[in-house]
This record gives C-alpha cells, sequence and structure tokens, in this order.
C-alpha cells in the first residue's frame, strides 16, 4: 500500500515537472522575440493634377481693331475647344491649350465676315485654325495674373501675353474641378502674321480678349490636354 501510494505521488510529481517546464519555455514568463515590425520608407508627396476641359458654351473669344481711326469694330471666334491642366494647390502650374475654326468668325456685317474668310484676310482654307498654349502664370497682384504663350495664327507663331484673373469655383471647390474660370486680355500687331490687307485704313493692333469657363469634363472622356 505505500508503495502505491509512493508510485501515484512520484507520477504526479513528474507531470508537475512537465508542465512547469513547458510553462517556462513558451509562458509569458519566457516568450519567444517577436518579429521585428518594420517601418515603411517615407514616400515623397504625390502632385494630382487636374484636368479640366473648356465649356464653349460660356466661352467668349473676341478681337477688335480701329476702322478708319474713329471707330473700334469687333469680332468673334465660335467654337472654341480646349482645356486646362494644373495643380489644384497651386495654381500656377498649368498648362492652357485653347483652339478656334477661323470659319466661325462672326462680325455684326455678314459682307465682312465673308471676307474675314477669304485669301486676303484669314483664309481660312490653308489655316483652318488658330491656337494659343501657355505653360507660365504669375501673378503681378494678388487679384491679377499674368499668362504667358504663343499664338499661332495664320500659320505663324508669335508669343502673345495675356492679362487678367483666374477665378477657382467658389468655396474653395476647384479640387473637385466644378469649374474654373479664366478672364484675359492681351495686345498683337496683325502685320507680324502676315495679315497686311488695308493698311492703314485698318489698324495694325488688335486687342484680343478670352473669357474662357473650364469644367470637368463627362465620365470616359480622358483628359482635357493630351499628354
Amino acid at each position: 500500500m505505500a508503495a502505491e501510494r509512493t508510485w501515484r505521488l512520484a507520477c504526479l510529481l513528474a507531470g508537475l515537472a512537465a508542465n512547469l517546464g513547458v510553462g517556462l519555455a513558451f509562458g509569458p514568463g519566457r516568450a519567444e522575440p517577436a518579429p521585428p515590425v518594420s517601418t515603411p520608407a517615407p514616400t515623397s508627396p504625390q502632385t494630382t493634377r487636374l484636368a479640366l476641359r473648356l465649356d464653349p458654351a460660356r466661352t467668349h473669344l473676341a478681337f477688335s481693331v480701329r476702322v478708319l481711326g474713329i471707330g473700334v469694330y469687333h469680332g468673334v471666334f465660335e467654337d472654341a475647344q480646349g482645356g486646362i491642366d494644373l495643380d489644384p494647390k497651386d495654381p500656377e502650374r498649368l498648362h492652357i491649350r485653347v483652339t478656334a475654326p477661323t470659319n466661325r468668325v462672326t462680325t455684326p456685317n455678314p459682307m465682312i465676315t465673308r471676307a474675314l474668310t477669304g485669301p486676303n484676310w484669314l483664309d481660312v482654307a490653308r489655316y483652318p485654325e488658330m491656337r494659343f498654349e501657355a505653360n507660365r502664370l504669375t501673378r503681378p497682384a494678388p487679384d491679377r495674373l499674368r499668362v504667358e504663350g504663343k499664338l499661332t495664327l495664320h500659320g505663324v507663331t508669335h508669343p502673345l501675353v495675356l492679362e487678367g484673373r483666374l477665378d477657382p469655383a467658389a468655396h474653395g471647390d476647384l479640387e473637385r474641378g466644378l469649374a474654373l474660370g479664366l478672364t484675359a486680355h492681351g495686345d498683337l500687331r496683325r502685320s507680324a502674321y502676315g495679315l497686311l490687307a488695308y493698311r492703314p485704313l485698318i489698324g495694325d493692333d488688335l486687342q484680343v480678349s478670352l473669357d474662357a469657363a473650364f469644367v470637368r469634363g463627362p465620365a470616359g472622356s480622358g483628359p482635357a490636354i493630351a499628354p
């Protein structure tokens, strides 16, 4: 009987020792060290650019010229197309492209409109499009801007500077791309583009103005400006 009790006690002690061994090897007191946590490398901030298309229905591309030295004559180019690409956080980093078909010029006088599309003036059969592109914008004053670009007209390209203002959508909604307005004007000499007819009866100096609205394009339309 004593021998049996001794045997049971030995078995109990052996089991207890085994459990203690497991606890010491894997329990909270001697847990296996956790693998080191790798810290991801810092990433440089990404710039999300915004591409908007020009809305022809809300865009006005016009010119004016003095005639006979006593008055100013006005005309408009309809159906302008194009877009603007910019960083909403830094609108001065932009690219603007505006084109207009030269055969869509209109004036108050139908006879003058027909003459402007002919070979003595815009010669729309040879030069069906005029184009303005700009990559540089500066702000000479908080509420003023200066857009430096190039105008291609009548097959000739020259620098053209427009001055005016840029109007982001109300309530800081530019990043949503609801709308952006550009109002600007500039001066050029038509003779620099080979438009020489009827000088000096019709002045050489032209004033051009652009009132453009840029909006987000429909889904699937792609960027406003091809890369």
